[in-house]
């Protein structure tokens, strides 16, 4: 696997993708540093394969990135969007390298790694198709397309209402747009990966087509992604964006190659103003930061670091889709010769009109079912709503998307169509669930509504961050008529409530959960509660208590409240809070 590590498309790909694992070792030093140092060994590996992907992006050194940081997000990640979208990132690199013992038609470590590079950026591309197709879908509900609580809504408002004057009817506009664009991008990327996979193989016309929509793709992209990074935090998403950058590379991974070349061998006064440039707008973003009191969860580094890197990353990706190089120019350029191309149809890098990475002759059954894993992985999590196995992660994020308690507010998958809620009947005329039952005992249709309780754990299963904005941004919210509602059900919170405590209601699996960890730790509580029935609502039934005193459940408590929860059905079925009336913007 040696490679002479000149800046090639892997290059720009992995130094975007350190630059973003980066993040996760900050967040392991700040948890666990200096209590916790042990478990700094594990991010101790990753830290510096970061550092020698910066020096050299060799083969090996991205492997061995990939490797580390999959070992600290399987220890220490979060079950979060963020921690699964990385994990796939990285599980491309890895499924996509060369087999040291596996067939290749490459003659040369140059050959090996434009395979290697050709195989990750489709694989990168697959992500990108299921990550913006299962978000796209999640959309298609009614809450998205309620102005007051639409997360569209909140988010533009919080990054453009300080900027510029926002009417009723654009904010109206907010859900329909941002959808389009969900909708528009995988259904795009997918079309040109099927014309480059069946298409006329000599098409001059088909290949320009095929790269210039890419091109289109990043410059969309970037502009969405900048837009939802530039929100104060804590609602903005900027780690979020920062991670689409490496995928992005997926689709124009030549015209990468081609920029940073261009970088390299620009004039010294070129260089020299450009680092100047880059220094001021670090220490400008870092004075920034030091006189900013903005509340940031999960607590990375900073917004206005953060935001900076997302904003000069896609302009570079954008700059590099804008001024690749003509299309015949540009495969020679990027890919140059080979020497003993064993395929006749396709001479791998070979100056032609034909298209650029069509591996779709050159990859043999295995390595394309490799090539799609992450992709397919990503997309078991997106359907798992609507399957009745889990809502958080499931890459709906930011949707407004209900399917608990036995209703859902989605266009397509409605009360009956969700599977698992023809068993909320059963929740509504029965105590306590099947438990032997996935559907009726572990599912999302299984939920009671917290009326009060004392019990921490429970209590901050449901965050507000919209509280924590600045002032300025929730004066310009209740100017607008919206709801200053942003909610997130973390891991853990350790912060003092962000409002006095409201009622919620939450699938009976997260319940079980918390109260069985806190009977094990002999805590003394009460949990006020009532049943949500098939309809979605709180059940007509009297208000319920369940009570520990002295480490022990009282009498009239109802024991399947405190029931442990077998470890792999606590990995697997995970779910965030709702409401019962109304659909807000929930993480």
């Amino acid at each position: 696997m040696k490679h002479d590590a000149a800046l090639d498309e892997m290059s720009v790909f992995t130094l975007l993708l350190a630059q973003n694992l980066f993040l996760q070792c900050i967040k392991d030093a700040r948890l666990f540093w200096p209590a916790a140092w042990p478990h700094l060994l594990i991010t101790g590996p990753l830290a510096a394969a970061i550092c020698v992907c910066h020096i050299a992006a060799t083969n090996a050194a991205v492997v061995g990135l990939a490797l580390s940081a999959l070992v600290v997000l399987g220890t220490h990640g979060s079950q979060s969007n963020h921690v699964l979208l990385e994990a796939a990132v990285v599980m491309g690199v890895i499924l996509t390298a060369p087999m040291p013992f596996g067939r290749t038609s490459a003659t040369t470590a140059d050959d090996e790694r434009r395979e290697w590079t050709a195989r990750l950026a489709a694989s990168l591309r697959a992500v990108m198709i299921v990550l913006y197709g299962v978000a796209a879908f999640a959309k298609f509900n009614d809450g998205w397309f309620d102005p007051q609580y639409s997360c569209s809504v909140l988010m533009a408002a919080c990054a453009l209402g300080d900027l510029m004057p926002l009417s009723p009817a654009l904010l109206r506009l907010m859900p329909l747009m941002a959808l389009a664009f969900e909708v528009s991008m995988p259904l795009v990327i997918l079309g040109a990966e099927l014309a480059e996979l069946y298409g006329p193989y000599e098409s001059e016309r088909l290949a320009r087509c095929v790269r210039t929509v890419r091109r289109v793709c990043v410059l969309l992209g970037s502009v969405f992604h900048i837009v939802i990074a530039l929100p104060p935090p804590p609602v903005s998403v900027y780690p979020f964006s920062m991670l689409m950058a490496p995928i992005f590379v997926g689709l124009v991974p030549a015209e990468c190659a081609a920029a940073a070349r261009a970088a390299e061998h620009a004039p010294r006064r070129v260089k020299a103003a450009s680092l100047a440039l880059l220094a001021v707008l670090v220490a400008a973003a870092c004075h920034a930061a030091s006189q900013s009191d903005h509340f940031e969860y999960p607590p990375y580094f900073s917004w206005e670091l953060g935001s900076l890197w997302v904003v000069l990353a896609f302009s570079g990706l954008s700059l590099a889709a804008l001024l690749a190089p003509a299309a015949s120019e540009h495969v020679a350029t990027v890919q140059g010769p080979v020497t003993a191309p064993t395929d006749q149809r396709a001479p791998y890098g070979a100056r032609s009109t034909r298209l650029p990475n069509r591996m779709g002759n050159r990859m043999g059954a295995r390595r394309r079912l490799l090539t799609l894993l992450p992709a397919v992985t990503l997309l078991a999590v997106g359907v798992a709503p609507y399957i009745g196995i889990r809502t958080h992660p499931a890459l709906a994020m930011f949707s407004n998307l209900r399917i608990e308690g036995g209703a859902s507010n989605h266009w397509l998958m409605g009360q009956g169509a969700v599977l698992g809620a023809r068993a909320a009947a059963k929740n509504a005329s029965s105590a306590a669930p099947a438990h032997d039952v996935l559907l009726s005992g572990y599912g999302p249709e299984v939920a009671i509504e917290i009326v009060e309780t004392d019990l921490q754990a429970l209590r901050d299963v449901q965050v507000n961050l919209a509280p924590l904005l600045p002032a300025s941004t929730l004066a310009t919210l209740r100017r607008l008529g919206l709801a200053t509602e942003f909610y997130i059900s973390p891991p853990a919170w350790g912060h003092p409530p962000t409002e006095p405590f409201r009622p919620f209601a939450i699938p009976l699996v997260e319940v079980r959960l918390r109260i069985a960890r806190a009977a094990a730790q002999g805590l003394d509580f009460f949990v006020k509660y009532r049943r949500v029935g098939g309809d979605g609502l709180p059940h007509r039934a009297a208000t319920r208590v369940y009570r520990r005193r002295k480490g022990k459940r009282t009498a009239g408590s109802d024991a399947a409240l405190d029931e442990p929860v077998p470890a792999l059905r606590a990995v697997l079925h995970r779910y965030r809070t709702f409401d019962t009336s109304y659909a807000p913007c929930r993480h």
